[in-house]
């Protein structure tokens, strides 16, 4: 787990990308249910995971790759 600090850090950030369900469990493992106020996830597959490890999902990428990715990111900040 990260220490103190940089869970700060990480939680004080506007969103969070999970690009794979092994990274949605990595965070989970690693801080927790918490996040910043938004998360945005790769796909369905990946929501699923988050939301099984108590992630809160607020967006899933229209298209299942990169550019979706940072698509839904822009959209969700904007």
């Amino acid at each position: 787990p990260p220490d103190p600090d940089v869970r700060a850090v990480l939680l004080g950030s506007d969103a969070v990308t999970f690009a794979s369900g092994s990274a949605a469990r990595a965070w989970a493992d690693a801080i927790g249910t918490a996040t910043p106020p938004v998360v945005v996830v790769i796909g369905p597959t990946t929501e699923a995971v988050a939301r099984q490890r108590g992630l809160p999902v607020t967006h899933v990428a229209a298209t299942f790759d990169l550019d979706g990715l940072v698509a839904a990111v822009a959209e969700a900040l904007a």
